[in-house]
């Protein structure tokens, strides 16, 4: 499955924390293109250089630079990106009479064998090339977050954990045909933060679905905005300025409101603007309009 896709991994800040890079499987690790922070490179090389694909500095401004970059600079058309902090959890049925039918397990040698977290910490990746790889159909194939995936009701059958138009971040793949042949086309760099909510939204409202898989999830070590990563450059401000974009560029989707939080290492206080966003909501508005009209085609 490598040859249809790239996986990058973008990291900075952290050079000595490298969580999930530490939770993949060496046949994982080689296929890996650690993308770094200029001054960082010497110190990853040697710490990572002969365990991964490759590791190559790149200059940017902010995220939605780093992603844009590498989509026009790859040679495949299925690129997968995976945040440098995350574990990763696997749904299996349970036979300890919990009230939760399918709980999430982490993927660890407290819980599987050598074997098995081999086995899933692929799946991860393969589902992911396997969903992009149907031409014509999802833009963009994510992960869930363990957060929200941990509640779900859906039963443990694969075709069923499979939900369409949500949310999607941190660990996902896009196809890169999909996403330049919508009107355009928009780039991740268009957004200094939300870049990927930005470009979920320019899928649905031109009618191309997007899907998460709820058999798996990942966890972010550390919490949201910790050190490293994003939180190098994200503030109060950028952070505000980010989501009136996105609700000024989708006013009938994406709705604000001022809503601090205490998990963003206390800079987010209740002056932080929060977004909302009606994902299926947008999906159906671009699927009638692409019916209607047929102005989009792959």
């Amino acid at each position: 499955m490598w040859k249809d896709c790239r996986i990058y991994l973008p990291t900075r800040g952290r050079v000595n924390d490298q969580v999930t890079l530490k939770r993949l499987p060496d046949s994982l690790l080689k296929q890996v293109h650690v993308v770094c922070h200029p001054g960082e490179e010497d110190e990853l090389l040697d710490l990572w250089g002969d365990k991964v694909a490759d590791v190559f500095p790149m200059g940017a401004n902010h995220i939605g630079e780093i992603r844009q970059n590498l989509i026009e600079q790859s040679d495949k058309n299925i690129i997968i990106f995976v945040d440098d902090s995350l574990n990763f959890h696997v749904r299996e049925k349970s036979d300890t009479g919990t009230k939760t039918k399918f709980p999430l397990k982490p993927i660890t040698k407290k819980h599987f064998t050598q074997e098995h977290i081999d086995q899933y910490t692929n799946d991860l990746f393969r589902w992911i090339v396997d969903t992009l790889k149907m031409r014509g159909h999802y833009g963009m194939a994510g992960i869930s977050r363990r957060a929200s995936s941990a509640h779900t009701e859906k039963t443990y059958d694969q075709a069923k954990l499979l939900v369409e138009n949500t949310r999607i971040c941190s660990f996902w793949g896009i196809n890169r045909q999909m996403l330049n042949a919508l009107p355009g086309p928009p780039k991740f760099s268009d957004m200094q933060l939300k870049e990927d909510f930005y470009i979920v939204l320019n899928f649905l409202t031109n009618g191309v679905p997007v899907v998460m898989n709820y058999k798996y999830a990942y966890d972010r070590v550390g919490g949201a905005n910790s050190k490293g990563g994003c939180s190098i450059y994200r503030n109060l401000e950028n952070s505000n300025k980010s989501a009136y974009m996105l609700q000024k560029k989708f006013p009938a989707f994406v709705n604000i409101s001022v809503k601090g939080t205490k998990s963003w290492g206390g800079e987010f206080d209740e002056k932080a603007i929060d977004v909302r966003v009606d994902w299926g909501k947008a999906y159906e508005f671009g699927r009638k309009r692409n019916t209607q009209s047929g102005f989009f085609k792959i």
